[in-house]
């Protein structure tokens, strides 16, 4: 079984959407997925809920958290020993949970593809070097390590990573990528293998507010 960790804020319907990605597999009895709410005011527990009900695991938060926070507890309530994280406005790919479960059986842990959904219009200066603004990694660990939005881990490697100091990521918590890119650097640097596999991709929605200049 492979548990599958969302953190979610205002974003009901990319989140619908990426549930829905998830649970219509056919793995979909193999797969436990674990929503955290980061203290959302746009009704998102009352909508997922009416929608998906006992499918997911929901949690809302109290208070808001930062990212590693957040994972941190829903890793405290995984059942699974393979763990994924994707992000609340990403969709996941026909063949998702079945790469993912392959690439574990070789490594420690293994980072895909994100890649534009497929109706997203690209204003006419934008340039392909700016994709990692918006959460696009299309060749991973090629130029950047690969996204937290699409990176799953045997769960015996998070567990190791619970248990060690996380003072650099406070420290940092405010460059982007900060947590994704701490928890990469931590498992490489404690000796852990990281695969990337090509055909584990999701598709990242982007609104238009964040396709200007500004």
């Amino acid at each position: 079984m492979i548990s599958v960790i969302i953190v979610t804020y205002n974003r009901k319907l990319f989140l619908k959407e990426c549930l829905e990605s998830i649970l219509t597999k056919k793995a979909n009895n193999e797969v436990e997925v674990i929503v955290i709410d980061n203290c959302s005011c746009d009704g998102t527990e009352d909508f997922i809920k009416n929608v998906f009900g006992d499918r997911v695991k929901f949690v809302k938060n109290k208070t808001r958290l930062n990212l590693w926070a957040c994972k941190t507890m829903a890793l405290n309530l995984a059942s699974a020993d393979k763990i994924a994280f994707i992000d609340d406005d990403c969709v996941a790919s026909k063949n998702w949970l079945n790469e993912i479960k392959n690439s574990l059986a070789d490594y420690n842990f293994v980072g895909g593809a994100v890649l534009p959904i497929s109706n997203i219009r690209f204003p006419w200066w934008w340039n392909k070097s700016l994709n990692w603004l918006i959460g696009i990694n299309v060749e991973p660990y090629k130029k950047f390590l690969p996204l937290g939005s699409n990176v799953a881990f045997n769960k015996y490697v998070l567990n190791a990573l619970k248990d060690n100091n996380d003072i650099m990521l406070t420290y940092n918590q405010y460059l982007p990528y900060a947590e994704d890119n701490y928890r990469i650097r931590k498992a490489l640097a404690m000796g852990f293998s990281m695969g990337i596999n090509p055909n584990m991709i999701v598709y990242h929605q982007v609104p238009r507010k964040r396709l200007k200049i500004a």
